[in-house]
């Protein structure tokens, strides 16, 4: 008998835990190279190459491995989130799975439960709880909530992610409520945040293999596929 949605998103993120620590990734840090930790952790080749419009990503095991796809002409926060969410369709055991901006959404009614799981995965590799309220606890001190919209960039950056996500785990992590978080993800949607953020001379930048590829022409061929063009096709 299946296990109930809930138990399968708890275990979802207890295995995102396991992967942390398996891989000495610092408890309370970003993942500092999730294709590292894809490749050398899980032996899952990564390829960043254009894909069609409405694919984000993809996850496409085989007999002879499995392998990741991510979209080249999405932002490097955004590949960030899903190259863990296919990460997690493979710790998790999953079938194929290609992935468009519903599969990828935080909360969403019609995802399958595999899909939930694989962003319940995905948030918790990214920024544990425990991480989020240590970095909350760290600020300069006062008494507000971390609410305002430089918190939530100032929060994305700290962990390589979109501020939509960061505004997301500030909420299920419980240090900002829900009317705030719903406020602000309005004026994220809107990109009221982008000015801010290009403002900020002091945020952090996470220089991994797919910030790196982006400053190049985007694509990334993993050493596995070297000279292997076939392999290259979704």
């Amino acid at each position: 008998m299946p296990l109930h949605p809930a138990h399968q998103l708890n275990a979802a993120r207890k295995r995102a835990r396991q992967t942390r620590e398996r891989h000495g990734i610092p408890a309370l840090g970003p993942v500092p190279d999730l294709v590292t930790l894809a490749e050398d952790g899980a032996r899952v080749p990564v390829v960043v190459t254009a894909l069609a419009d409405a694919v984000d990503g993809a996850y496409l095991p085989a007999a002879t491995g499995a392998t990741i796809f991510l979209n080249s002409q999405r932002p490097v926060v955004r590949q960030r989130f899903t190259l863990a969410h296919e990460i997690g369709h493979h710790a998790l055991g999953h079938a194929r799975s290609v992935d468009d901006a519903q599969a990828l959404a935080a909360e969403d009614g019609g995802q399958s439960i595999q899909e939930r799981c694989a962003n319940a995965f995905a948030a918790e590799l990214l920024i544990p709880p425990d991480a989020a309220r240590a970095w909350v606890a760290a600020r300069p001190h006062d008494s507000r909530q971390p609410d305002t919209m430089e918190d939530v960039v100032r929060f994305a950056a700290a962990f390589g992610v979109s501020a939509p996500m960061a505004c997301i785990r500030l909420r299920t992590a419980k240090l900002i409520d829900q009317e705030r978080a719903d406020a602000l993800l309005a004026a994220l949607t809107a990109q009221e945040h982008l000015a801010l953020h290009d403002g900020l001379e002091d945020l952090p930048v996470l220089d991994d293999t797919l910030a790196r590829a982006a400053a190049g022409d985007g694509s990334r061929v993993p050493p596995a596929f070297a000279g292997s063009v076939g392999a290259l096709r979704l």
